[in-house]
């Protein structure tokens, strides 16, 4: 993944990427269309841009813009996050996270791999939190997305990240692979 602090010019601009993008706002206002649907982005608001979508966008003003690049073959959420662009409303702890990362994104440019894989992994599990429905609740991606990335070095148990969410070994096994999309060795 990739964080960054953007503004954008009052020239509008048109893209499309093969990466999933988050445009969180953080101060000032932007237009943008993404696929036809037009939205202003304000702070306390973001667009989920879907890998291949097209995408107008032009800065108002001063304004500017916490953007996370999810490369879509190492994408650690669920791809129904982004089945199609939309807008959110952020909740306050969200929007509170959001202003953080990008103070830290402006006093320490330019931000380390490491503040990219922790920001990253903030605003996605966040934004999870908020869109998780009932079947994959208990799931704390960020937590096992960690810990196998803390233990690379030792054979995969599942019962280890099973207990590490609460959860039974079959149970977490098919919330892994409903939230992810493929099971817990293949995404290892």
């Amino acid at each position: 993944p990739s964080v960054t602090l953007r503004r954008y010019d009052a020239i509008e601009a048109v893209d499309v990427h093969d990466f999933h993008q988050i445009v969180f706002g953080v101060q000032g206002v932007m237009e943008m269309s993404v696929e036809g649907i037009g939205a202003r982005l304000a702070a306390g608001s973001a667009w989920l841009i879907p890998a291949g979508a097209r995408h107008a966008y032009a800065g108002c003003g001063l304004n500017q813009q916490l953007v996370l690049d999810l490369p879509g073959s190492t994408l650690a959420v669920p791809e129904r996050l982004f089945r199609q662009p939309r807008v959110l409303t952020l909740d306050a702890r969200l929007a509170q996270l959001v202003t953080g990362l990008a103070e830290r994104a402006r006093t320490h440019a330019p931000a380390s791999r490491h503040f990219h894989w922790l920001a990253g992994t903030q605003l996605c599990n966040a934004l999870l939190d908020g869109q998780r429905t009932a079947p994959a609740a208990g799931m704390a991606f960020a937590r096992v997305d960690h810990w196998m990335r803390a233990h690379l070095d030792e054979p995969l148990r599942i019962a280890d990240l099973a207990t590490l969410c609460g959860l039974g070994v079959r149970r977490f096994h098919a919330l892994f692979i409903e939230a992810f999309g493929e099971t817990p060795h293949q995404y290892l």
